[in-house]
């Protein structure tokens, strides 16, 4: 009786850590990721791939939606239970690596990323002289647009708005009525949604007005770089677009889904669509461009990669797959399937950028454009995430539209909020 209760004991601490697969006690490999598109089409083959090579693991492939997937993050690692490898962006792992729950990459891992990471994502991975993770895809933010609804509307289908007068212009030739309410828009602006997202994709608009979201000090530490006029201009031309020229509406579909369904003409997003579209609209005819200028010309990308963390079961075998995930059949994947964008640079993309020409406008960066990401400081995501908040609820009030000192108020609460938290952090300068 009582070895019978030892093996129950023992079977409930198999099942209670995972550490094996029951059918043939096999090493479970846990990844987890906030981005379906690349889980299915990479993570998955990959894991399959290298199950074949290490036939005494299981390389077990979860993931979410994004915010799902943070908050679950969030819960995995104050409990002690996090996966074996994280996905997720240098800015929402900020605060775990500030709390020193990330292992720091090995050796050959770092001489990798130094000799073929593309140099610009590789400096996000560095904490206190050291690097942590290892860097995998970019976001950029572009301008998709619909061709065959600029030739109904007259424009030129390979000419897209380069300012952002002709952005406005454009935008309404694009927009569609019926019965006095807008059916198609001109143009999808993010209007809402959790998390950082709206104050992302306000941030070009932002950059191109001669602002910023944290403008860093002389002291190296930060404060709100939108309280001025550049970020007076970049929410008034939201208000505008929404109350006065009436190019986007509340009441259409928005983002992604809308250009799909081609109820907008245009939309600023990252390379992923390219794989959403394949999926959900493959013959539409559309372009993709650089984002319009106003004082500069500027976008924002993101940095996204994998890191192991201090509570990982199987850290050795989580850098070993990772390491599993550099080879090329994987980065083509990726960039072919989901449209994300590696950050190898040894690779030959001709061919995915052959299929889908669209995706070359991701791989310039004219010397005049600017872009900004993410600084890596630990409140950042909160710090975004409450800058949303402000931008979701302004941009519902049309008394805004002709009211300088409204949007001043808006911007001025926003601001005081982000160098609280700042301070809090220790983190403010003036």
């Amino acid at each position: 009786m009582k070895g019978k209760c030892l093996w129950m004991v023992c079977l409930a601490l198999v099942f209670t850590l995972g550490i094996y697969d029951l059918a043939g006690a096999k090493t479970v490999l846990t990844i987890q990721s906030g981005y379906p598109e690349i889980a299915e089409n990479v993570y998955k083959i990959a894991a399959a791939d290298f199950e074949k090579e290490h036939p005494d693991v299981t390389v077990k492939v979860a993931y979410y939606n994004l915010r799902d997937h943070e908050q679950k993050l969030a819960m995995q690692f104050a409990a002690g239970t996090p996966p074996d490898v994280v996905e997720t962006s240098t800015y929402f792992i900020a605060k775990f690596l500030a709390a020193g729950m990330l292992q720091e990459a090995p050796a050959d891992i770092v001489e990798y990323i130094e000799k073929n990471v593309m140099p610009y994502a590789a400096k996000f991975y560095k904490y206190n002289g050291k690097i942590y993770g290892m860097p995998y895809f970019i976001g950029i933010i572009a301008l998709y647009y619909n061709k065959d609804m600029f030739i109904e509307a007259g424009l030129d289908p390979d000419r897209p708005p380069r300012t952002w007068e002709e952005l406005i212009g454009f935008a309404c030739r694009l927009a569609k009525y019926e019965k006095g309410r807008l059916a198609r828009s001109g143009i999808s602006l993010r209007l809402s949604g959790g998390g950082s997202g709206v104050a992302e994709k306000w941030w070009p608009f932002l950059i191109q007005a001669g602002g910023t979201i944290l403008e860093k000090t002389a002291d190296s530490k930060y404060h709100a770089g939108f309280y001025n006029q550049a970020g007076f201009d970049a929410l008034d031309l939201y208000i505008k677009l929404l109350h006065l020229y009436k190019v986007d509406s509340y009441e259409v579909k928005h983002d992604a889904e809308a250009f799909a369904l081609e109820q907008t003409a245009m939309f600023e997003r990252g390379a992923w669509v390219t794989g959403y579209l394949k999926e959900h609209n493959p013959d539409l005819n559309y372009g993709i461009a650089l984002l319009p200028q106003y004082k500069q010309r500027g976008t924002v990308t993101a940095n996204f990669g994998f890191y192991v963390p201090q509570a990982a079961k199987n850290p050795d075998l989580a850098w070993e797959f990772i390491r599993f995930l550099q080879r090329p059949k994987y980065q083509l994947l990726m960039l072919e399937k989901s449209g994300w964008i590696p950050v190898r640079n040894d690779v030959d993309y001709s061919g995915v950028l052959k299929e889908t020409p669209q995706l070359a406008t991701f791989f310039e960066t004219p010397e005049d454009y600017v872009v900004e990401s993410y600084t890596g400081i630990s409140p950042e995501n909160e710090i975004m995430t409450k800058l949303a908040a402000h931008l979701v609820k302004a941009y519902r009030q049309a008394n805004l539209l002709d009211n300088p000192e409204g949007i001043w108020k808006v911007l001025e609460q926003a601001a005081a909020e982000v160098n609280e938290i700042l301070k809090r952090e220790g983190l403010y300068g003036e």
